[in-house]
Protein backbone atom coordinates (compact mmCIF):
# COMPACT_ATOMS: atom_id res chain seq x y z
CA UNK A 1 0.00 0.00 0.00
CA UNK A 2 1.10 3.54 -0.73
CA UNK A 3 -0.24 7.47 -1.10
CA UNK A 4 -1.01 8.66 -4.05
CA UNK A 5 -0.95 12.58 -3.63
CA UNK A 6 -3.62 14.18 -5.59
CA UNK A 7 -3.17 17.73 -6.17
CA UNK A 8 -3.69 19.96 -2.61
CA UNK A 9 -7.13 17.82 -2.18
CA UNK A 10 -5.44 15.23 -0.22
CA UNK A 11 -3.98 12.02 -0.45
CA UNK A 12 -5.37 8.70 -2.01
CA UNK A 13 -4.43 5.43 -0.84
CA UNK A 14 -3.87 3.07 -3.46
CA UNK A 15 -2.41 -0.79 -3.39
CA UNK A 16 -0.05 -2.57 -5.62
CA UNK A 17 -1.69 -4.97 -7.21
CA UNK A 18 -0.42 -7.03 -10.40
CA UNK A 19 -2.22 -5.58 -13.26
CA UNK A 20 -4.14 -7.89 -15.49
CA UNK A 21 -2.76 -9.74 -18.10
CA UNK A 22 1.04 -8.85 -16.44
CA UNK A 23 3.63 -11.21 -16.37
CA UNK A 24 3.87 -12.31 -12.74
CA UNK A 25 -0.03 -11.91 -12.37
CA UNK A 26 -1.60 -14.98 -13.15
CA UNK A 27 1.42 -17.39 -11.92
CA UNK A 28 1.26 -15.51 -8.58
CA UNK A 29 -2.60 -16.67 -8.49
CA UNK A 30 -2.43 -20.06 -9.64
CA UNK A 31 0.47 -20.56 -6.77
CA UNK A 32 -1.32 -18.69 -4.00
CA UNK A 33 -4.43 -21.29 -5.04
CA UNK A 34 -2.41 -23.56 -5.24
CA UNK A 35 -1.33 -23.24 -1.57
CA UNK A 36 -5.03 -22.36 -0.16
CA UNK A 37 -5.98 -25.70 -1.81
CA UNK A 38 -3.77 -27.62 -0.12
CA UNK A 39 -3.71 -26.26 3.15
CA UNK A 40 -7.81 -26.38 3.06
CA UNK A 41 -7.21 -30.02 2.00
CA UNK A 42 -4.90 -30.89 5.30
CA UNK A 43 -6.97 -29.01 7.33
CA UNK A 44 -10.13 -30.90 5.96
CA UNK A 45 -8.37 -34.70 7.06
CA UNK A 46 -7.21 -32.87 10.34
CA UNK A 47 -10.77 -31.94 11.46
CA UNK A 48 -11.81 -35.58 10.10
CA UNK A 49 -8.96 -37.26 12.05
CA UNK A 50 -9.59 -35.29 15.44
CA UNK A 51 -13.12 -36.32 15.31
CA UNK A 52 -13.05 -39.78 14.80
CA UNK A 53 -11.08 -40.04 17.46
CA UNK A 54 -12.92 -38.01 19.83
CA UNK A 55 -15.63 -40.82 19.03
CA UNK A 56 -14.06 -43.43 19.54
CA UNK A 57 -13.43 -41.78 23.18
CA UNK A 58 -17.10 -42.23 23.42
Amino acid sequence: MGIDPIGCRGFRWSRAVAEPGGPSSSEECAAVADLAYAVLLIGGFLVLALTLRGLERL
